[in-house]
């Protein structure tokens, strides 16, 4: 399996609902200069999403994707690593819709 690791990301996390229009909209911009923190992202392209990430939320304790979905994202227990899986022919916004997670944390 393939990793893309990069190293010392300074980002931030904050956790808030918002309208679909909101978190969907490419052009939104949102803040990442509060509560900055070093974060290692690794970013793993694969060939079966769905099961990379079931296997990925397994291991941590979470249940099981019931659908078909395009990528995922998960932390680390003390917020300073971020793992991103997505497809090996992926997207702009399917790559920055996960790196808004690691930045952000569940927000939408």
């Amino acid at each position: 399996m393939k990793h893309i690791t990069l190293l010392s990301l300074i980002f931030t996390t904050s956790v808030g609902a918002q309208s679909f229009y909101e978190w969907d909209n490419p052009s939104k911009k949102f803040d990442v200069t509060n509560g900055q923190k070093q974060i290692q992202l690794t970013i793993v392209p694969t060939d079966n999403v769905l099961g990379l990430c079931n296997k990925e939320a397994r291991n941590r304790g979470f249940s099981e994707y019931k659908s078909a979905i395009n990528s995922c994202a998960f932390w680390n227990g003390d917020l300073t690593q971020c793992t991103i899986v997505v497809p090996k022919n992926t997207s702009m916004h399917i790559l920055g819709h996960e790196l808004l997670h690691c930045i952000k944390g569940n927000w939408h």
